[in-house]
């Protein structure tokens, strides 16, 4: 899955409880809040960090993971009798040259004298004695970038979420969706609606998970969809509805819209779905114009070259097409000659059959995604343009775009912006920005303006 982002985990350490000793094993995040800083206040992401390592040799005691920028740092204390006091000020190491601490603090404003956990042997449980711990930019005063209210980590391991499933018998209407995506352009996708009474479920805001509801709550016109809804585990990362959303219906042009920022997110980290301000659009079946597609990037990577692009799944009015009659191709023109791209299954391992016109939002989740597909041996240094068109056959008749084209920079041009946009991360302010293709992120992927 080229797409996913590889995530690095240290081995979980065998758990083997003997009495009420406190052992070495992997500690669930049990209670208490972990906060990241934002450009817009402090934002509770406990999910962030489920779990933490400890370690246990004697009388010393170590954890790793209480940080989430430095998460293979330890912190190394001594227990006795069931009380675990770690030094304050501990180092964590830097980010991008700047030097962060673990310290502890019972009022946020000043350090504690160190940092304190009690273990209890019977409940099974570590939990901080100390009410605040924070990644710091400061060994001797509390500058947070992240911290801790009232930790405390299990033995047990937490019982795994259910995804919510559909009920039998709800009919599901088709919606167009628009919003911009996380690099401020412009995208789209498909979701159905269905109601049960006043319970609403929303299907196919996921692309890790398309057939899985989102379950909201309807009053008036206002649907709300709770955050941190589950929605399954891909490739052993869990997959969540994070930020939560409020959807507001217009029946005279039935529409939903919501305002801000709507995302989900796989492994707590990578986004699935980032939507800003998404409107969907109820589809009516008709003839109609696509609206024009665009691609929107052509990039070297470390697995080749690959196009970027969205296909709108509205019309020319901004009416929704049915998404299954849509669909759309490339071109490539070389020295003036324009000929259509076939996406072969020698050169797209996972595709069964070749492919010229791709259906609206196919993916194999490998090679084909609905806004990135990886060009493989296809590539031609010759290519001096990429064109990509939209098709509809809504009502039965066939309406095309023009070719929208997009100038192929050099080789060489191509791979300095591959070098530009590696991401630079530093704290600022006690809080870690982001720098990417020219734009500022926080720790949750939003730009900061």
């Amino acid at each position: 899955m080229k797409k996913i982002f590889t995530l690095c985990m240290g081995a979980m350490i065998a758990l083997s409880v003997t009495g009420a000793e406190l052992v070495s094993g992997t500690y669930y995040t049990s209670g208490g809040s972990f906060f990241v800083g934002t450009e817009s206040g402090w934002k509770e992401m406990t999910s962030l960090i489920p779990s933490v390592e400890v370690t246990v040799n004697e009388s010393e005691v170590s954890i790793v993971g209480l940080s989430y920028f430095a998460p293979t740092a330890a912190i190394k204390g001594t227990i006795k009798e069931d009380t675990i006091t770690f030094a304050n000020a501990q180092s964590l190491g830097t980010v991008q040259e700047t030097a962060i601490y673990l310290v502890g603090s019972d009022d946020v404003e000043t350090l504690s004298e160190s940092i304190v956990f009690v273990w209890d042997g019977e409940a099974g449980t570590l939990s901080a004695e100390t009410e605040y711990i924070a990644e710091s930019v400061s060994a001797t005063a509390v500058s947070p970038a992240t911290y801790w209210k009232g930790a405390v980590f299990s033995a047990q391991e937490p019982e795994k979420p259910e995804a919510a499933v559909l009920p039998e018998g709800i009919e599901l209407k088709e919606y167009a969706m628009s919003y911009t995506d996380y690099y401020e352009e412009a995208a789209s996708g498909t979701a159905y609606i269905g109601f049960d009474e006043d319970t609403v479920y929303l299907v196919g805001f996921s692309t890790y998970f398309p057939n899985v509801p989102i379950v909201g709550l309807k009053e008036g016109t206002t649907i709300t969809f709770p955050a941190n809804q589950y929605l399954g585990t891909l490739q052993g990362l869990e997959g969540y509805f994070v930020t939560g959303a409020t959807f507001t219906y217009d029946a005279a042009t039935d529409t939903y819209t919501a305002e801000g920022d709507v995302y989900s997110l796989l492994g707590s980290k990578y986004i699935d779905v980032y939507a800003t301000n998404p409107v969907l659009k109820g589809v009516v079946e008709k003839a109609a114009m696509p609206a024009n597609p665009a691609i929107t990037g052509f990039e070297n990577s470390k697995y080749g070259y690959y196009v970027s692009f969205n296909v709108p799944n509205v019309d020319t009015n901004g009416d929704g097409l049915v998404a299954s009659k849509l669909f759309y191709q490339f071109y490539v023109d070389v020295a003036g000659e324009v000929s259509a791209l076939t996406f072969t299954t020698a050169t797209h391992s996972k595709l069964t059959t070749d492919l010229t016109m791709i259906p609206y939002g196919f993916s194999e989740n490998y090679d084909f995604y609905s806004d990135q597909i990886y060009l493989n041996g296809l590539y031609s240094a010759e290519w001096t343009k990429i064109g990509i068109q939209s098709i509809y056959y809504g009502g039965d008749v066939e309406n095309k775009t023009e070719i929208q084209w997009y100038e192929i920079p050099s080789t060489e041009a191509i791979d300095n912006v591959e070098a530009a946009q590696k991401a630079v991360k530093r704290i600022e302010n006690g809080q870690l920005v982001i720098e990417k293709n020219g734009r500022t992120y926080n720790a949750q992927g939003a730009v900061i303006k």
